[in-house]
């Protein structure tokens, strides 16, 4: 199956910036990109006390409104006043809901995921200590532009064919952002 990665930058219904990102079939990727704009536009966070409630609420409302056909989605949102790091999801939003614990898996279609409690998180197209290794170029709670610019670059240095990056956007150090890769293109979106 010939696999693409997206990303697009929106706002949700009470106007928090989010960045998405995803990979599917390379033939759905207009839709996936409009179907998952149009899910987080009416996205209305409802009052949370902290960033695990925030990133649960996230993962709650937008994973049962993907699509089947993508295998992979990181979502980053700046919500002002929540305690983190948090504000990022990433994963195939098919599997159950659970935290990021710093170990690398296959998560089907032959994508592999790894991520950092506090993030950053990656999804590439290969296997799963690739993207551990990948990954270790981070420390746990960073996500800052550099860094996901130097895991962007290792990723086409490991001619990885898709790959998606998110860092949390609440409450962290730097800005939220996320990549996403499809062969040597870096297509990179920072919160504001």
């Amino acid at each position: 199956m010939n696999l693409a990665s997206f990303i697009f930058k929106s706002e949700t219904l009470d106007g928090y910036p989010v960045i998405v990102a995803g990979i599917c079939p390379f033939y759905f990727i207009t839709e996936a990109k409009e179907e998952m704009n149009n899910a987080i536009k009416n996205f209305r966070l409802n009052r949370v006390n902290d960033g695990l409630e925030l990133d649960y609420n996230l993962a709650r409302y937008i994973c049962p409104k993907t699509p089947e056909y993508i295998f992979a989605l990181g979502v980053t949102i700046s919500v002002p006043g929540i305690k983190g790091p948090a504000g990022g999801i990433i994963g195939n939003p098919e599997r159950i809901i659970s935290s990021a614990n710093g170990f690398s898996e296959d998560i089907g279609n032959n994508l592999s995921l790894a991520a950092y409690p506090g993030g950053p998180g990656i999804v590439i197209e290969g296997t799963p200590e690739e993207a551990a290794r990948i990954l270790n170029l981070a420390q746990a709670g960073t996500g800052d532009i550099k860094t996901l610019l130097q895991m962007a670059m290792k990723i086409i240095d490991f001619s990885i064919p898709n790959a998606i990056i998110v860092s949390d956007g609440s409450d962290v150090n730097g800005k939220g952002c996320a990549a996403a890769i499809n062969g040597n293109k870096i297509e990179f979106y920072v919160l504001t």
